[in-house]
C-alpha cells in the first residue's frame, strides 16, 4: 500500500509539474529555458512607472543555468535594473525576475509600446525571449473656445474678422479634423491675407497644446427673391426692420477612433446685424389690430357668393392677450338678416392664470352635445389646483324655438407633476328630444421613475327621456393609456385603449380603440417602428335598437428606417384587415419610401412606393394586384407632385371589382410661386392633371392668382381659374324583363369652365378712446460724456456702432448715437450695451446689471472717461546669478483685472507687458483684482504678493501697482585656487 501511494504521489508530483511547464512559454522543443510574465498587458496612466514580474523555469533535469537579462525599450525609457546582473536558475526549479520601468514623457503620446525581453547566457546566446504590453490610458478631448459667441456688425459692416482656439486636454497626440459649415450659404471665410480658406483641414495637437485660429468672413448678399416661398398672410414688402443672423459651425472630430462614437465638439459663431429702429407693436396699445379679408368667389357667375373674415389679437401686458374674429357669407341677392344672425364669433382673453372664452366654443365633454355658442372660463388658483366652467347653446346663442344647453366644470390638481387628475361633470338639456343627459368623468394620470406614465379614463353617464321612460339609458367609458422609454432611451413604447359601452352620451354605438406603437432605435441611423389598430364599431338604432352598421379595422405595420446625412430610406410591410359594409377582406404588402432634404438650398423630395394583394373572405376569392406610386419635389419656389394608383385601391374598387378592367388612376400637379422685380408683386400658379381608366374620365385645371401689396397694409388679388373635364359612359337599355342589354354605345361629356374671384386684405388698428396707453417710445442717445453730467451737450460727440439690448429687442446707434425702440410696453427692462467701436478708456455709465425702468422717452448712454491704471512687474535677482548683467525679458506677462463694476456690472480686463514688465490699461470705476499669471515662473522664482485689490473712482485719473518676483537666493561658496594651502 505505501508503495501504491508513494508510485501515486511521484505520478501526481510529475503530472503537477508538467502542468506547470505548460504554462511556460519555449520558442522551441529543444530549448531548456521557458519564461512566463505576471502580466501580458499592463496599462498606465501619467507618470506612472512600469512594474512586471518575469518567471524562468528550467526543465533541464541535470544542470543550474546562468544568465542576465537583457531588456529592449524605446528610446528615453529606464530600466531600474542591473543589466549585467547574473541570475541562475536550478534544475527543474523557477526564478522571479522584477522588471521596473520609467517611460519617456512620450509614452503618454503612444497608445500602445511592446517591451521585448531577452534571456542571454554568459557567453552572450539567447536562450529565451518574451515580451508583454504597455498600453497607455488614453484620454480624449479638446475645448473649442472663441471670442464671441455672437459679433454684432457695424452699420454697413459686410467684412469682420474672428478668432477661435483649439486646445487638447487629453494626454495623447491628438488628430482633430476641422470643418465649417455656413447654413445660409452667404459668408465667405478666408485667411488674414484675404485668401479663401477650405472648408476643412486636420491638425494635430500636443497634450495641453493649443492652435489659434484668426479668420475673416465676408456676408455676401444674395438675392433672396425666389429663393423660398413666402406667406401672402405675413408678407410685407416694405419691412426693413429686422434682426437678420449669418452663423459659422465649427464643426470638430477625431478622424480615427477604435470603438464606440467618435468624440466631437462644436462651436457656433453669429455674426448678427441688427436694425437702428424696431417697433414692437405696430399699432400700438390704445387701438384693436384688425384684419379685414374679403373674398368674392365666382365672378360673372350664377353662383357667386362672397366672404368676409375679421380677426386680429392684441397684447394687453407681457403675460395677457384678447383674441376675436367673426365670419360672414352672403350669396344671396336679397336684403336678409340670416348673415348676420348666422354669423360665427368668437372673444377670447387670456393670461398666464386664467381664460374668459365667448362666443363659438366647446366644452370638450366626451358623449355630450358642448359645442356651439356660448362661455368657457378658467382659473388657475395655485400651481397644483384649476378649475373651469361652460354653458354652452348647440344651436344658435339667442332666439332658440326649444331649449337645448349644456353646462359643466372640471377641476385640474397636479402634485409636483408625478400625479395629476382631472374630475368633471357635464349636463345637457334638450327640450326638442325631452331629455336630459348628466356625464361624469375623472381623468388621473401619474409618473413612475421619470420614465413610465400612466393615465386613466373612466366616464358615466345617464339619460333620462320624460315621454318613454324605457328609453331611459346609462354608459361607460373607461380606457387607459401607458408610454415609456426604455433600454437608455432606446426603445419607446405607447399603448392605447378606450371602450364606450351602448347608450353612453347622446349617442346609442360601442366602439372600441386600440393603439400601440412601439420604436425601437438601433444605433443613430437606424430605427424600427411598429404600429397596431384595432377600431371596432357597432352603430344601433334609437329607435329599436337594431344594429344599422358594424365595421372592424384591424392595422398592422412595421417599418425600418435608416437616416444617412440628409437622407431618409424606409422599408416596411403591411398586413390589414377590414370588415366593412359586411365584406371582410385582407390587405398586406411591402412599402419602400426615400427622401432627401437640404433645406440650406430649400430641397425637399420624397418617393414613396407600396404594392401588396387585396383579398376578400369568400372562398375562393382572387387576390388582387395594388399598386401605389407617389414622388413630390420642392425646390425653392417650385413644387411637384405625383401619384399613381393601379388595382384596387380604394374601397369600392375593393368591393366591386370589375373582371375585365383594372381601376388605374393618376394625378399630377405643378405649383410655383414668383416674385417680381417689384416686390409688391406676388403671383402663384397651379396646374393639376387627374385621370381615371374605369369612366375614361380626365380633368385638368389651371389657376393663376396674382397679389398686388399696396402702401398702409391693403393687399388686393385676382384669381382666375381654368377648369376642363371629359369622361365616357356607356349607354344602355332594358328588356321587357326589366334585365339591363349588352351596352349599344359610349357617349363623351366634356365641359369647360371659367372662374373669377377678388380677394381683399387689410389690417386696421381702430383707435379705442378709453384704453389707457401702456406702451412708450424709447429713445436711446449714446455719447462721450466729457464733462460727466450724464446728459449730452453740443459739444459733446455721439458714439455710432454702439448695441442696445433692451430686454428681447436689439438696436445699434447711427451715426448721430441713436437708435430706438418703439411702442414697447412700460416697464423695467434688462439693458446690456455693447460698443463695437475701438473707444478704449471709455465705458456706458447705465446700470446694466439689474432691471432698468425708462420713465423718460429719451435714454441717454454717457461713456465716461475710465481709470488708467499703471504698472511694472519687478524682478529682483541675484547678483551672482547675472553676471553677464543682462536684462531680463519680461515681455507677454499677463495681467488681469476682475470685478464689478460701479453699475454693478461683472467685468474682466486683461493686458500683457512689455519687455521692461510695463503695463497699463483703462478700467471702468470699480473694484477688482488684480493677478499676475504665475504659471510663467519655475521653480527659482517666487511672487511676493499676488491677487492685488484695487478700488477705482470717477476723481481718479490713474493708479499705480507693482508686482514684486524675487529670485530664491542660492549659496555660493568662493574658492582661491591660487592658495595651494
Amino acid at each position: 500500500m505505501m508503495f501504491v501511494f508513494s508510485c501515486l504521489s511521484v505520478s501526481a508530483q510529475e503530472k503537477d509539474k508538467t502542468e506547470e511547464e505548460d504554462t511556460f512559454y519555449f520558442s522551441n522543443s529543444g530549448q531548456f529555458l521557458g519564461t512566463r510574465l505576471l502580466k501580458k498587458k499592463i496599462k498606465i496612466k501619467k507618470g506612472e512607472i512600469v512594474t512586471n514580474v518575469l518567471q524562468v523555469f528550467n526543465r533541464n533535469p541535470s544542470s543550474a543555468t546562468a544568465f542576465y537579462l537583457d531588456i529592449l525599450t524605446p528610446k528615453g525609457w529606464t530600466p531600474i535594473i542591473n543589466p549585467r546582473e547574473i541570475h541562475r536558475v536550478t534544475p527543474k526549479d523557477t526564478i522571479s525576475v522584477p522588471i521596473i520601468l520609467i517611460p519617456t514623457k512620450g509614452q503618454n503620446t503612444i497608445s500602445e509600446t511592446n517591451i521585448n525581453l531577452f534571456v542571454v547566457d554568459l557567453n552572450g546566446s539567447q536562450l529565451a525571449n518574451d515580451y508583454f504590453t504597455v498600453e497607455a490610458i488614453r484620454k480624449n478631448g479638446w475645448t473649442i473656445q472663441t471670442d464671441k459667441q455672437t459679433q454684432y456688425l457695424k452699420n454697413g459692416e459686410t467684412n469682420t474678422r474672428f478668432k477661435y482656439s483649439i486646445t487638447n486636454t487629453g494626454n495623447h497626440d491628438q488628430d482633430i479634423y476641422i470643418q465649417y459649415k455656413t447654413p445660409k450659404n452667404n459668408i465667405l471665410i478666408k485667411d488674414t491675407l484675404q485668401e479663401p480658406i477650405e472648408t476643412s483641414e486636420t491638425i494635430t495637437l500636443k497634450p495641453k497644446e493649443s492652435s489659434s485660429k484668426k479668420l475673416l468672413v465676408e456676408i455676401i448678399k444674395k438675392e433672396e427673391r425666389n429663393q423660398k416661398q413666402i406667406s401672402v398672410n405675413s408678407y410685407d414688402p416694405d419691412k426693413s426692420e429686422k434682426r437678420i443672423s449669418h452663423d459659422v459651425f465649427i464643426q470638430t472630430k477625431e478622424p480615427r477612433y477604435i470603438s464606440g462614437n467618435s468624440v466631437t465638439r462644436n462651436s457656433k459663431v453669429s455674426f448678427v446685424k441688427v436694425p437702428n429702429q424696431i417697433v414692437a407693436d405696430k399699432y400700438g396699445y390704445s387701438t384693436l389690430p384688425l384684419i379685414v379679408d374679403l373674398n368674392v368667389q365666382n365672378i360673372l357667375h350664377n353662383r357667386s357668393y362672397a366672404t368676409l373674415n375679421l380677426r386680429g389679437s392684441k397684447e394687453l401686458s407681457p403675460t395677457s392677450q384678447i383674441a376675436y374674429s367673426t365670419q360672414f357669407s352672403y350669396a344671396s341677392n336679397i336684403l336678409t338678416n340670416d348673415v348676420i344672425k348666422n354669423a360665427p364669433w368668437y372673444v377670447g382673453y387670456f393670461d398666464d392664470r386664467k381664460s374668459i372664452e365667448v362666443g363659438q366654443i366647446s366644452g370638450n365633454v366626451f358623449g355630450l352635445q358642448a359645442s356651439g355658442y356660448g362661455a368657457r372660463a378658467s382659473y388657475q388658483a395655485t400651481p397644483s389646483h384649476g378649475v373651469s366652467a361652460f354653458y354652452i347653446r348647440p344651436n344658435t346663442f339667442f332666439h332658440q324655438q326649444k331649449r337645448n344647453e349644456s353646462y359643466g366644470g372640471e377641476y385640474r390638481f397636479n402634485f409636483r407633476n408625478l400625479f395629476a387628475s382631472k374630475f368633471g361633470v357635464g349636463r345637457n338639456i334638450n327640450e326638442a328630444y325631452d331629455r336630459i343627459t348628466n356625464i361624469a368623468y375623472v381623468q388621473p394620470h401619474f409618473q413612475l421613475f421619470k420614465k413610465h406614465r400612466f393615465s386613466f379614463l373612466g366616464s358615466y353617464s345617464s339619460q333620462t327621456n320624460n315621454n318613454n321612460p324605457n328609453a331611459n339609458k346609462t354608459g361607460y367609458v373607461y380606457g387607459a393609456n401607458y408610454s415609456s422609454h426604455l433600454f437608455n432611451k432606446k426603445w419607446k413604447p405607447f399603448i392605447s385603449y378606450r371602450t364606450n359601452t351602448k347608450g353612453y352620451g347622446n349617442s346609442n354605438y360601442v366602439r372600441t380603440l386600440i393603439n400601440h406603437r412601439s420604436s425601437f432605435t438601433i444605433n443613430k441611423r437606424l430605427e424600427t417602428v411598429v404600429t397596431n389598430s384595432l377600431q371596432q364599431y357597432e352603430n344601433y338604432s334609437t329607435i329599436t335598437d337594431d344594429l344599422i352598421t358594424y365595421q372592424k379595422i384591424i392595422t398592422n405595420n412595421i417599418a425600418l428606417s435608416q437616416h444617412i446625412r440628409n437622407n431618409n430610406i424606409q422599408v416596411g410591410g403591411y398586413y390589414h384587415y377590414y370588415n366593412t359594409y359586411n365584406t371582410p377582406r385582407y390587405e398586406r404588402g411591402a412599402s419602400l419610401r426615400h427622401s432627401t432634404s437640404n433645406y440650406n438650398h430649400n430641397f425637399l423630395s420624397s418617393t414613396y412606393i407600396r404594392a401588396g394583394y387585396n383579398k376578400t373572405t369568400e372562398p375562393f376569392a382572387p387576390n388582387y394586384f395594388n399598386l401605389e406610386l407617389s414622388s413630390f419635389l420642392r425646390y425653392k419656389t417650385w413644387t411637384f407632385s405625383n401619384r399613381y394608383f393601379y388595382g384596387t385601391n380604394s374601397l369600392s374598387s375593393a368591393l366591386n371589382p370589375s373582371a375585365f378592367v383594372t381601376p388605374q388612376n393618376f394625378r399630377s400637379s405643378i405649383q410655383n410661386q414668383y416674385t417680381f422685380k417689384n416686390k409688391r408683386l406676388v403671383m402663384e400658379n397651379s396646374l393639376i392633371y387627374n385621370y381615371s381608366n374605369l369612366s375614361s374620365k380626365s380633368s385638368a385645371g389651371l389657376y393663376n392668382n396674382i397679389f398686388f401689396f399696396a402702401k398702409h397694409g391693403f393687399r388686393y388679388n385676382l384669381q382666375a381659374n381654368l377648369n376642363y373635364s371629359s369622361s365616357t359612359y356607356q349607354v344602355t337599355s332594358l328588356n321587357s324583363q326589366g334585365l339591363s342589354l349588352p351596352p349599344i354605345q359610349d357617349r363623351s361629356i366634356s365641359q369647360l369652365t371659367f372662374n373669377i374671384s377678388f380677394g381683399l386684405r387689410k389690417e386696421f388698428g381702430i383707435p379705442v378712446p378709453f384704453l389707457k396707453n401702456k406702451k412708450t417710445d424709447l429713445n436711446f442717445i449714446a455719447f462721450y460724456d466729457l464733462n460727466g453730467n450724464g446728459v449730452k451737450e453740443r459739444s459733446e460727440t455721439p458714439i455710432n456702432n454702439v448695441v442696445i439690448k433692451v430686454g428681447e429687442h436689439e438696436v445699434i446707434t447711427d451715426p448721430n448715437g441713436e437708435a430706438s425702440v418703439k411702442k414697447i410696453f412700460k416697464g423695467a427692462y434688462k439693458v446690456d450695451i455693447i460698443p463695437l467701436e475701438e473707444i478704449n478708456g471709455w465705458f456706458p455709465n447705465i446700470n446694466t446689471e439689474s432691471p432698468v425702468e425708462f420713465k423718460e422717452k429719451t435714454i441717454y448712454i454717457p461713456f465716461s472717461r475710465g481709470v488708467k491704471l499703471v504698472g511694472d512687474v519687478i524682478l529682483d535677482r541675484q547678483e551672482i546669478a547675472n553676471a553677464e548683467n543682462k536684462k531680463t525679458d519680461l515681455s507677454r506677462i499677463k495681467i488681469t483685472a476682475s470685478g464689478k463694476t460701479v453699475e454693478g456690472r461683472d467685468k474682466t480686463f486683461e493686458t500683457l507687458t512689455d519687455k521692461d514688465g510695463h503695463f497699463e490699461f483703462y478700467l471702468a470705476n470699480g473694484t477688482y483684482t488684480l493677478t499676475l499669471d504665475e504659471s510663467i515662473l519655475d521653480g527659482n522664482l517666487r511672487l511676493m504678493r499676488n491677487n492685488i485689490p484695487i478700488t477705482l473712482k470717477n476723481t481718479q485719473n490713474s493708479v499705480y501697482t507693482a508686482f514684486y518676483i524675487k529670485e530664491k537666493r542660492r549659496e555660493v561658496k568662493i574658492i582661491d585656487f591660487t592658495n595651494r594651502n
